[in-house]
């Protein structure tokens, strides 16, 4: 693991009173043991000298880890029982992989499977998100058992918080609000019990994920500058980006549009697009989104048309559809009417045949709106009597599809208007994350 210094940002939030004093303590720790064989060989023999399972001091769980990693053959071997332990609960059915672990007296033990489990739910946490759950709450019983002889430490509490965060986080994704809502509240509550700033940021910027979910604006955007303050201190350059976007995000879903595009700016400027290609076309996509939205068309045609190189890098077709989406948005915005209703057309029909409800319902209301700017009423109708079985059949949740059925009914009256058209689809965006809430018109 590369070295990690102590910066005046650092010094600056445990001024501000952002950080505990103990933070310049864990860093000062880390760097030590980064550079100084010295150092590490006498935080061996200390540990050792001790005759104790404690070692005394600030240092937290994963700078102890971290100590580990340079003293080689311990942490070799935990790693590779990590790996392994992993690799047998993964070939097991899902419903007997907690009753292995809680039912083993020696094995399942070690804090290095809690990381592997945390990982391997992150990396499944929009594919499988109930895969993602499964392997989160799985990490919170590892760590529950975790045996704190292992490592001269004991990690469990904090490694419990991360995993509490991690089911939060799955529970969101899968919808299901208010238990997700249960698991981050009991992380939130000790989380400045949290003496590594790391896991301490990752928590706060889960949680921040789910109240801009539940559209608690002011309170994610309190917890992802939390975030951003910690990852600022720590150098943490690529966390420090995720944050920013996340944060944009937020923004942008609480109709702050002007900053959205500031934070949108600000992580660009961190992001190398050599190094993260993916994540700086996501920042500029975002960018150009949110330009949109704030009808500057001219801006956001300037700057698609600048970024083409970067979708060409991407040949998925999620990446594509949403170039054509954004495409389509900005030709309507801009007047250019065949070339708007081809792309959204191509877009709707793309969401439609990969079973992407939502998608295709906000693409089929962005082109009700064209319809709607054109005064053709013979084809909102059309697209309005089609978009209903699709719906039904994909399983769109209850409340939507009582706001689609207005939107129908108000076709087949020829009724519809720009703004209603404009209320269902800010309705939709906003229900996607949350299935109770209720379509109110405003016509």
């Amino acid at each position: 693991m590369p070295d990690q210094h102590v910066t005046r940002a650092l010094y600056q939030a445990v001024e501000r009173g952002e950080l505990p004093p103990e933070a310049i303590n864990h860093r000062f720790a880390h760097h030590a043991m980064a550079l100084c064989p010295t150092c590490r060989e006498e935080y061996r023999t200390y540990v050792e000298g001790r005759g104790t399972a404690t070692a005394s001091g600030h240092l937290t769980t994963v700078i102890l880890l971290e100590a580990y990693r340079f003293l080689g053959d311990h942490l070799r071997e935990l790693e590779e029982r990590a790996r392994g332990e992993f690799l047998e609960l993964l070939g097991l059915p899902a419903e007997r992989r907690k009753e292995r672990v809680t039912r083993a007296t020696k094995r399942f033990r070690n804090p290095l499977l809690v990381e592997v489990l945390l990982e391997a739910s992150q990396a499944r946490i929009f594919s499988q998100p109930q895969e993602a759950l499964r392997f989160a709450r799985l990490a919170f019983h590892v760590a529950l058992r975790s045996d704190v002889t292992l490592l001269g430490h004991d990690p469990a509490h904090e490694l419990m918080l991360r995993a509490l965060a991690a089911e939060a986080n799955a529970l969101r994704v899968l919808g299901d609000l208010p238990r997700a809502d249960s698991a981050i509240a009991a992380a939130l509550q000790k989380l400045d019990s949290v003496t590594d700033l790391e896991s301490r940021a990752e928590i706060a910027s889960l949680a921040a994920s789910l109240r801009r979910d539940q559209r608690r604006f002011a309170e994610a955007l309190l917890l992802i500058d939390r975030s951003i303050t910690l990852y600022a201190a720590l150098s943490q350059h690529h966390q420090l980006a995720r944050c920013l976007i996340l944060k944009a995000n937020i923004l942008s879903e609480a109709g702050r549009l002007a900053e959205a595009i500031r934070i949108d700016q600000q992580a660009l400027d961190r992001l190398d697009p050599a190094a993260e290609p993916r994540l700086y076309l996501c920042v500029q996509h975002n960018l150009t989104w949110h330009l949109e939205m704030c009808r500057a068309y001219a801006d956001a045609r300037q700057r698609h048309d600048a970024n083409r190189h970067l979708y060409a890098a991407f040949k998925d077709r999620w990446t594509q559809l949403r170039r054509r989406w954004l495409e389509g948005k900005i030709a309507h915005g801009l007047g250019e009417w065949e070339e708007a209703e081809r792309a959204l057309v191509e877009v709707r029909d793309g969401f439609i045949r990969r079973n992407h409800a939502y998608d295709a319902a906000l693409a089929s209301l962005d082109l009700a709106l064209l319809y709607a700017d054109l005064g053709r009423t013979a084809e909102m109708q059309q697209l309005a009597r089609q978009m209903m079985p699709i719906f039904r059949a994909q399983e769109v949740h209850r409340e939507a599809l009582a706001a689609l059925l207005v939107f129908w009914e108000a076709a087949s009256r020829e009724a519809v208007t720009r703004g209603m058209v404009e209320s269902l689809t800010s309705y939709l965006r906003k229900a996607r994350r949350d299935p109770s809430f209720r379509y109110e018109p405003t016509e």
